[in-house]
């Protein structure tokens, strides 16, 4: 009899267990952007198997599916004027109600609910970094954020975007010639006074990240670290880099751009020794687009050095099929660039459906800093 009622209790107990709902991956999940205090990026993965992106313009999700331990996330990247298709796989090591646990290659991502989020609210309502398009005058202080067709109404009470933009368009420009910027605004919600009402709403501009012409000829760009700062500035084929906060070399430098256009400006940390590396990203005029970097890297809060980046060309593994329209960006402790393959043998040139993607880590050399190729990889 006691066996029979202890047979009765082991199943009801694994009954109880597997009755247990596990942890769902559905829903949103966020992480903090490295550089930016208080700033979150991630994604969210709905049911039907979309997928969408979080404070991320640059890098938009479209799909998800998941294989067992792995999650498949799928869609484009956006970046020196043209956009590439991807699929990452990563592998998920921990999963629960509040957490989530990935890895893709060495590199472990943690992330995690954002637990004020009621439905009825906007997901992120405070200060956000938005790309887009800015129109400056009179009768227009238009703003309308990558991939969004609304148009937002812009308050500058500090006049930081109004210097910037006059800046970046030039003394012989056109009224209202639109720009390429990268702002950190709040929003304010719909507004029924004077301009302003005919907008989707109002955006407050808190900080002018980058702003440059639609050809990139002009451009003007800010990156912040802790206490340390980096502007940039191009104009009449020249770029300048100006560091302050260093403790003992805080000189502007500067570059020859003839040929090329500033893209945009990243700030990370790529060797994890607590200080940052700022990397201007270029493209070259004409059809190819060919990138070109030019980057620096702190040495412990005292001075910066140039970061050298071998010619993709000269190597075999990276340069068979390069024709340019590389895509630079930041990945953790990576620095990644990824472009089309071509099939160069054809009797006319033609861009094949592969990409390549070059992965390349930050390490100590003879002269200074360099970034070595640490993996390639096609899809």
């Amino acid at each position: 009899m006691r066996k029979c009622i202890f047979t009765a209790f082991l199943a009801a107990s694994a009954l109880s267990v597997a009755c247990q709902k596990a942890p769902g991956i559905t829903g949103d999940w966020i992480e903090p952007v490295p550089g930016m205090e208080q700033a979150v990026q991630g994604f969210r993965l709905e049911e039907n198997g979309k997928a969408v992106s979080v404070n991320m313009a640059t890098l938009r999700y479209e799909r998800w599916t998941r294989e067992g331990d792995l999650l498949l996330l799928s869609g484009v990247s956006i970046g020196n004027r043209q956009t590439l298709t991807f699929c990452d796989t990563l592998k998920v090591l921990k999963i629960t109600d509040d957490s989530l646990v990935l890895q893709n290659g060495d590199r472990i991502r943690r992330y995690s609910r954002p637990h004020d989020v009621v439905p009825a609210i906007k997901l992120y309502p405070a200060a956000k970094r938005l790309r887009g398009e800015v129109i400056w005058g009179h009768e227009a202080h238009s703003f309308r954020a990558d991939g969004d067709s609304a148009e937002y109404w812009l308050v500058d009470r500090s006049g930081v975007l109004t210097e910037a933009y006059a800046r970046a368009v030039g003394p012989n420009a056109e009224p209202y010639t639109p720009v390429r910027a990268e702002l950190q605004v709040v929003d304010k919600g719909p507004s029924d006074e004077g301009f302003a009402a005919d907008y989707a709403g109002v955006y407050e501009v808190e900080k002018v990240m980058t702003i440059g012409s639609s050809d990139g000829r002009r451009f003007i760009g800010n990156r912040t670290w802790n206490d340390l700062g980096f502007r940039f500035e191009a104009a009449d084929n020249r770029l300048t880099v100006t560091p302050s906060g260093l403790e003992h070399v805080n000189r502007t430098e500067a570059h020859d751009i003839t040929g090329y256009s500033v893209v945009d400006a990243e700030i990370g940390d790529l060797n994890g020794d607590g200080w940052p590396e700022v990397f201007v990203y270029l493209t070259s005029h004409g059809s190819g687009s060919y990138g070109r970097l030019i980057g620096y890297s702190v040495n412990a809060g005292k001075s910066m050095s140039l970061v050298s980046l071998p010619a993709i060309a000269d190597d075999k593994r990276t340069g068979t099929g390069y024709m340019g329209h590389d895509v630079m960006r930041m990945e953790d402790s990576h620095f990644c660039i990824r472009f089309p393959l071509y099939d160069t043998a054809a009797t006319n040139v033609e861009r094949g459906g592969r990409i390549r993607e070059i992965r390349y880590k930050l390490v100590d050399g003879e002269a200074g800093r360099l970034l070595a190729v640490d993996t390639v990889t096609e899809k």
